[in-house]
């Protein structure tokens, strides 16, 4: 982007192709103003040091917005300027590919990521967009656990709809823990998503997949390709789930959903609730919708 009016410039006089739509430059400055919303440049990203170049993003993002202005002779000079289709692709849909659909409309990722990875709560792929609206913008993670149990069931249906889509094994699990909520079995809905989970970031990840992910949760994601910034905001909720906790430590038990005490604290109160199995089964779906339906659709 840097020295763009430059290179737009220089081929100009040499390319014949279609003209390029004014749209192509607006949707390219949508998709880098989105990338400066997820990696913010006012303050470190959840105590992270940002990339170099976010701020070059974000300075391009807005010397790119004057050329929007309908009464902008540049502008209008861009409307008619000729360029080969591979130079401006059509960023929209490219965001639209990385980025979970359910997001498409929400405005503040950076809530989306500091809730996922603070709090625990998936919110890429499922649930609904009006439900994430809502935990984004409640205020506590009090009233985000009170909204999960308010809309259980819209966000089932919703874990449902992605997993029917799905041919596969993990869907099919999911979909399982999924049914076994429904029928208010907490704990084999809880353990189930929590083993699917297990399984889903051991076979993506490897066999230090559960260390791997953790650390990834915390990367600088602006180090990453575009195309795995999804990778990244779905697995957030990982850091989370992994809180180590072991029997013969002499801590009570997490109370929140945690892998390890879903599996290691069986028989201690507060593992198990409805809240805690909502949440597993979601981080269940959205990582089985991200690393296969998404595999799929790139085939």
């Amino acid at each position: 982007m840097v020295g763009l009016n430059d290179a737009l410039a220089a081929i100009t006089p040499r390319v014949t192709t279609p003209l390029a739509s004014i749209g192509a430059f607006r949707a390219l400055g949508s998709m880098v103003v989105d990338l400066g919303t997820l990696f913010p440049t006012s303050e470190p990203f959840l105590g992270i040091e940002e990339a170099p170049w976010v701020a070059a993003l974000n300075d391009n993002a807005r010397g790119l917005a004057t050329l929007f202005e309908p009464q902008n002779d540049l502008a209008r000079f861009f409307r008619e300027i000729r360029i080969p289709r591979w130079d401006i692709p059509n960023w929209q849909d490219i965001l639209r590919r990385w980025r979970p659909d359910n997001l498409h409309e929400v405005p503040d990722l950076s809530a989306v990521a500091t809730v996922a990875l603070e709090e625990g709560i998936p919110l890429s792929w499922v649930p609904r967009p009006e439900i994430v609206a809502a935990l984004i913008e409640v205020d506590g993670p009090e009233a985000r656990l009170k909204i999960i149990s308010e809309r259980r069931d819209d966000i089932l249906d919703d874990c449902e709809a992605r997993l029917d889509a799905i041919a596969h094994e993990w869907a099919e699990q999911c979909s399982e823990a999924v049914r076994a909520l429904r029928l208010g079995l907490i704990g084999p809905a809880q353990s189930h998503a929590a083993n699917i989970v297990d399984s889903i970031v051991l076979s993506r990840l490897g066999k230090r997949g559960r260390a791997a992910a953790t650390r990834r949760a915390s990367e600088e994601l602006g180090e990453q390709i575009l195309q795995r910034a999804a990778e990244y905001l779905t697995l957030l909720p990982i850091k989370r789930a992994q809180t180590h906790w072991w029997p013969h430590a002499g801590a009570a038990p997490p109370n929140y959903f945690s892998r390890h005490a879903t599996a290691h604290a069986v028989g201690n109160r507060g593992v198990f609730t409805p809240q805690s199995a909502t949440i597993a089964v979601m981080f269940a779906t959205s990582l089985a919708v991200q690393f296969m339906a998404r595999r799929a659709a790139a085939k």
